[in-house]
């Protein structure tokens, strides 16, 4: 699908301040322009048309925004003598050899949330009348995004009268698709509703709790060069101080190695937020992610082992082993899932494919048992939990339980597996779109 976006006219009533510097003031570490024409592309587009008043450089335009992340995006630039006007039927005539059968029309300042763009583009694929938010928020059509039928515009001439059409298809959410930026509030406001909605889907309440404590930080690391992966990098030190404090085998050192574990957690949120946020997501992220992940397991449950062992006697040891060798083969499990479930460059799309694929297979009593208690097993859950016990004087229960639930949820794993080798990584993949009841947060 196509993308238009038109920057003409933009005067003062629009913006805030000089309309040029406008186009590309950074928002959450992105310049505007840049942000809105790749949150089209990430939602579905494949091309740009964009439309400009001849006092902007078409070349220049291009320079500006062939950065790294639009650099293979094909984007054409057309010109105009005067302000380019949506209710002008000579004006889309002049452009009519130029656009797509189905386009995004996109005001050039709305920064849209990328899932209902994804979803609106979805939609619009196969609808033949048009797509467009309906919104209760008295926001006009022509500054929301609109999928347009050429054809059926045509007809219309105006692009307010088309978006009017009973017949166009409506798209309802209880939030807003987006943030019109034109001034500073507006933009603080379009930084601070990308990093709100900068989770998962499928997030579960103690996720959406981890991350609402992360959105100071994603909002400060977007605008600092500090990259995710050098995010994931630091939950590994922090994980090995939660280790030592655990090993010293008393209450106190317990509740300062679970905050630092639930420290790590964080970590592992802020990651995610900030690659979604900044458009630095990638395969290479997803993995390097999954193995700092389980890689900081081994601290933890070893410094619980040396702990608890100090403090109770040897039999704790051998306990310890058995939980480590647990989380091992857990994690093992888990790597040949991610495999089996996902393409090589789709290696996030593990989670909602395994839950797809248990609700599926619900007829099976193991199935539904590993659906409900999957959620205590996600590290964003563990957390809290192993904060609870420490500050409860509680661990050792906390450290029985873990141990007898890692090597069960390996075995399970095995069983689970059955279900990857039935349906094909590429095809059958879920659409996160879609209302499913997922729980849990990442790995």
């Amino acid at each position: 699908m196509q993308l238009v976006l038109s920057l003409s006219p933009i005067d003062e009533a629009q913006v805030e301040g000089d309309a040029s510097e406008w186009l590309f003031r950074k928002i959450d570490g992105v310049p505007l322009l840049v942000r809105v024409i790749a949150t089209a592309w990430k939602s579905g587009c494949t091309s740009a048309l964009l439309l400009h008043p001849e006092s902007l450089s078409g070349e220049s335009l291009k320079r500006r925004l062939s950065s790294d992340l639009l650099s293979s995006f094909r984007i054409e630039t057309l010109p105009f003598d005067h302000g380019f006007d949506p209710n002008s039927p000579s004006d889309w005539k002049s452009i009519e050899s130029r656009l797509e059968a189905r386009f995004l029309w996109l005001p050039w300042n709305y920064v849209a949330d990328r899932r209902l763009l994804k979803q609106m583009v979805a939609v619009g694929q196969r609808t033949q009348a048009g797509v467009r938010f309906a919104s209760s928020q008295g926001v006009t059509a022509l500054a929301m995004p609109a999928v347009v039928v050429a054809e059926r515009l045509n007809h219309h001439g105006q692009l307010s009268c088309y978006l009017e059409d009973s017949s166009l298809e409506r798209i309802n959410s209880p939030e807003a698709p987006g943030w019109p930026v034109h001034s500073s509030q507006t933009a603080r406001q379009a930084e601070h509703g990308l990093v709100r909605r900068s989770g998962k889907e499928w997030d579960g309440i103690h996720s959406r709790f981890n991350r609402r404590l992360c959105w100071p930080l994603v909002r400060w690391l977007s605008k600092t060069p500090i990259t995710p992966n050098m995010v994931t990098f630091s939950g590994l030190p922090i994980a090995m101080l939660s280790g030592y404090w655990f090993s010293q085998g008393h209450w106190g050192a317990y509740v300062v190695g679970a905050l630092l574990y639930f420290a790590t957690v964080l970590v592992d949120e802020i990651d995610g937020m900030l690659a979604r946020t900044t458009f630095r997501e990638s395969a290479f992220g997803c993995w390097l992610e999954s193995f700092v992940d389980y890689a900081t397991y081994v601290p933890l449950f070893a410094g619980m082992t040396l702990g608890l062992t100090r403090q109770f006697g040897s039999r704790w040891m051998a306990l310890g082993l058995l939980l480590l060798f647990g989380t091992a083969m857990t994690c093992l499990v888990a790597v040949r899932h991610r495999k089996l479930a996902t393409s090589p460059d789709r290696p996030e799309q593990y989670l909602p494919r395994y839950y797809r694929l248990l609700e599926n297979d619900s007829v099976s009593i193991v199935s539904k048992f590993v659906r409900h208690v999957h959620l205590f097993l996600k590290k964003g859950v563990l957390c809290h939990y192993i904060l609870i016990f420490s500050v409860l004087g509680g661990l050792p229960v906390f450290f029985f339980m873990a141990a007898f639930g890692s090597n069960a949820a390996w075995l399970l794993g095995l069983y689970t597996s059955r279900l990857f080798s039935k349906a094909s990584p590429v095809g059958g993949m879920p659409n996160p779109i879609q209302s499913v009841n997922l729980k849990g947060g990442s790995l």
